[in-house]
């Protein structure tokens, strides 16, 4: 059985955030969150570069991707 906790790695030692860790001996996998700001590029923000370069799509998204597989 899996079970995740929040906790802090600080100067070498595991700290939780939460509750404390269970009691007995446990195989654990530690997986590091680098919190560093997420590049604009990745972001809405990122997208916005491309307003006004794509053009209005009609009404039914379906019949205009057919038209350009000619589908009828």
């Amino acid at each position: 059985m899996y079970s995740t906790i929040e906790a802090i790695y600080k100067d070498g030692k595991i700290i939780p955030t939460g509750d404390s860790l269970p009691a007995g001996t446990h195989k654990v996998l530690v997986t590091m969150i680098d919190e560093q700001p997420v590049a604009e590029e990745s972001t809405i923000g990122g997208l916005l570069r491309f307003a006004g370069k794509i053009k209005n799509l009609p009404d039914d998204p379906v019949s205009y991707q057919r038209s350009l597989r000619d589908e009828e």
